[in-house]
C-alpha cells in the first residue's frame, strides 16, 4: 500500500537531522494533506485541526539506529520546511508534519 501513495503523491526530498550527523538525499517519499489536530491530542481541541503539508516517508530508509526526528529539516521539491512532530506507522512509514523553516 505504501508505493501506491508513494506512486500516486510523489516527492523527492532531502533529510537533514536536526544535529547534521544525518543527512538522506534524493530520498522518494509522498507529499500529503491531512488534518492535524491543534493541540497534544484531539480531546484537548475539541477534536479541531489544521489541514497541514505531511511528508509521509519510508521508516527504513534511515540508517540503523537512526529515525526521523521532530526539528530535522527537510527540502522537498526545493522547499526548505521543518519536521513539527513524527507520527510513525508500524507498517513501515513515518508522517512528519511541515511547517516553514525559520531563515
Amino acid at each position: 500500500m505504501l508505493d501506491a501513495v508513494f506512486a500516486a503523491f510523489p516527492a523527492s526530498y532531502t533529510y537533514f537531522s536536526p544535529d547534521g550527523m544525518v543527512v538522506l538525499a534524493d530520498q522518494s517519499g509522498a507529499m500529503l494533506r491531512s488534518p492535524i489536530a491543534l493541540g497534544p491530542d484531539a480531546e484537548d481541541t475539541g477534536g479541531i485541526g489544521q489541514f497541514r503539508s505531511v511528508l509521509r516517508l519510508r521508516t527504513a530508509d534511515f540508517p540503523d539506529g537512526t529515525e526521523p526526528e521532530q526539528g530535522a529539516y527537510v527540502v522537498v521539491e526545493g522547499e526548505r520546511s521543518m519536521i513539527t512532530d513524527v507520527l510513525t506507522d508500524p507498517r513501515g512509514w513515518s508522517d512528519c508534519p511541515l511547517a516553514l523553516a525559520p531563515e
